[in-house]
């Protein structure tokens, strides 16, 4: 987890699919922890913002949807825990 967080620190595209995949694998242990599926929103919403940089939309059109897909599923989740 603090690896996770380090990574979301220096906030650039590499560091933050290394830190989706680090928190992924944690969630798998402990699916239903507050502070990994926040971590996971994070690092998500992250992505999605490199992805929507101009000179990277090109590039990872086809990869986009599938981050949108998490996003979603995660705040459906989240919701109804609640």
């Amino acid at each position: 987890m603090d690896r996770s967080a380090e990574l979301l620190q220096q906030r650039t595209m590499d560091e933050a699919e290394s830190a989706l995949s680090i928190i992924t694998e944690a969630l798998v242990i402990s699916p239903y922890s507050e502070q990994l599926l926040e971590r996971k929103a994070e690092a998500l919403f992250m992505v999605c913002g490199f992805f929507m940089q101009p000179s990277v939309i090109c590039s990872h059109f086809v990869i986009f949807p599938f981050y949108m897909q998490e996003i979603t599923s995660l705040l459906v989740r989240k919701m109804l825990q609640h």
